[in-house]
């Protein structure tokens, strides 16, 4: 009976153990694939006409599925109330910005923010569909967004219907590693120049005249001076 006792105690146990220690890994165990989960971004957008610093209110929430693949979508965390919708088409008449907005952490441990911004009229005419792009470094982080609505028309009619949530399409903009420059190569080139180099400074493959010029002409010279002048001696001595 005590042995049943004890082995129930450490069944209950482990179960307590499982329960309470499982649900805190997710968030506070280091694993292998830390950048293969979701990870999410809060989008925030202003309704606001002229307003300085323009006035942000939560939108949505960008869902980074897995730094593997790159693959992202938009999720609806808040609803446009009436309000929301009147700043919007007033906005939009106004010929105003339709300002998006996404924080982050910034190097020195305060929050920041990459912005961009739209037409307001072309959101309102397209129905809240706009394609939003998240550039992101290789490790997740957050270093741009735009904005772009998917019409450009705007004819401003203040009787169109306005949903009451985006229909937002996501692109993540992934880093591009630009060429390796094959420095090996280069260098292996630069030395066998400079071997070349030495090589034809070191052998002399010129002719002997090309060597000796400097010696040959001043003797040619002579000579040749010594030929015109041997005649005109002989010439003088003979009208005596």
């Amino acid at each position: 009976m005590a042995a049943s006792v004890e082995q129930l105690w450490k069944i209950t146990s482990l179960i307590i153990l499982a329960l309470f220690v499982s649900p805190l890994c997710p968030g506070h165990c280091q694993k292998d694939d830390d950048f293969s989960g979701a990870v999410n971004y809060n989008l925030e957008h202003s309704l606001e006409d002229g307003a300085a610093p323009p006035v942000f209110v939560p939108r949505g929430m960008i869902s980074l599925r897995s730094m593997k693949s790159w693959g992202a979508s938009y999720i609806h965390t808040h609803r446009l109330s009436e309000e929301d919708k009147d700043k919007l088409r007033n906005l939009a008449l106004t010929g105003g910005l339709y300002r998006l907005r996404v924080p982050y952490q910034s190097a020195e441990g305060g929050v920041a923010y990459v912005s961009s911004f739209t037409s307001a009229c072309a959101v309102y005419e397209s129905g809240l569909s706009d394609l939003v792009t998240l550039s992101l470094d290789s490790v997740g982080n957050v270093v741009g967004i735009a904005a772009q609505s998917v019409t450009s028309s705007c004819s401003a009619d203040p009787s169109h219907i306005i949903p009451d949530t985006f229909n937002t399409t996501v692109d993540i903009q992934q880093p591009v590693t630009g060429p390796i420059p094959d420095t090996h190569s280069y260098l292996e080139k630069v030395e066998k120049e400079r071997v070349d180099k030495e090589k034809g400074e070191g052998a002399d493959n010129r002719s002997f005249i090309q060597k000796y010029w400097i010696y040959i002409l001043p003797v040619f010279i002579f000579m040749f001076m010594s030929s015109m002048t041997a005649p005109a001696e002989g010439g003088g001595a003979a009208s005596k």
